[in-house]
């Protein structure tokens, strides 16, 4: 059979497209020990699998009622973005008709509130490269913490065009407790969620022991300003829709703010700019 240029090129494109779409796997292993949602990863020790090209650590718990999650990474630009872009969890069950939901927190900054912070995080850097210091235990980012629950006490659930749906306290009764911290120089990021077998939970994954479940780790795009056309060249207010700047998403989702999105950074903001995206599919455990 004769295969024409253009058939081979498409032929080429899709294998491409297969794999790189191709997901990571964890299976999630059944909990043995306590869980106190801290921000403290003593209790995930020898739990967390470690990705090298993303410079993370993740590790996945169960038990009959509920899902623990526990991110780690000592990446400063990482860090950074979290904070400042918003980090959102994406949950997609597999064998449930359910729609994918996200948990944001901590919630994406406005444009005036990233730039503060990035221009502080650069004058730092700027003078230590200056007087050719490192600064190891230097306690910015835990003062970027402290700042950040202060000014931010509410997690934002939201569906897969970034829509909100909820919001809760930070200190809730809904069953769901996320707690992050900063220590021995680690990012730490605690998550615990019911899932199926608590209903009774305002919050939950509609998925069981030994089923798939998708998740998604990702941050927001740090967003360029507008200016006006007019005298003064004022930046023009308002919010970006959900459908902008969602091309390309991780399996056609559109998922923007503290979503995933397309980052298109540009010189030395480039890995500012661009967001974290990492999608995982996850095999729950079961007890026996």
């Amino acid at each position: 059979m004769h295969i024409n240029f253009t058939t081979k090129v498409w032929f080429i494109i899709l294998l491409i497209t297969f794999i790189s779409c191709s997901d990571i796997e964890i299976n999630s292993k059944w909990r043995e020990n306590d869980i106190i949602v801290d921000g403290n990863k003593k209790d995930w020790e020898r739990n967390l699998n470690y990705f090298e090209d993303e410079k993370v650590a993740i590790g996945v718990l169960n038990d009959s009622e509920n899902i623990y999650l526990c991110l780690t990474t000592s990446d400063r630009s990482k860090v950074m973005k979290i904070l400042n872009n918003g980090f959102t969890i994406w949950f997609d069950p597999q064998n449930s008709d359910e729609e994918i939901f996200g948990i944001q927190y901590p919630i994406k900054k406005d444009f005036d509130e990233e730039m503060t912070m990035m221009i502080e995080t650069k004058g730092r850097n700027d003078f230590d490269e200056r007087n050719n210091k490192s600064r190891p235990n230097e306690d910015f980012p835990n003062r970027m913490i402290e700042r950040l629950k202060a000014e931010q006490n509410e997690i934002l659930i939201v569906n897969e065009d970034n829509f909100p749906l909820n919001v809760y306290k930070l200190q809730n009764d809904s069953g769901l407790e996320i707690s992050i911290n900063i220590e021995q120089n680690q990012f730490v990021y605690e998550l615990k969620i019911p899932f199926a077998e608590n209903k009774s939970r305002k919050v939950y994954v509609n998925a069981f022991p030994n089923e798939e479940l998708n998740l998604g780790f990702a941050t927001g795009e740090m967003e360029k300003p507008e200016f006006d056309a007019g005298p003064g060249g004022n930046r023009k207010g308002g919010m970006r829709t959900p459908d902008e700047g969602n091309e390309g998403m991780t399996n056609s989702r559109k998922r923007d703010g503290g979503g995933m999105g397309g980052g298109r950074g540009e010189g030395n903001m480039s890995d500012l700019t661009k967001p974290i995206e990492l999608d995982i599919k996850i095999l729950l455990a079961s007890k026996n």
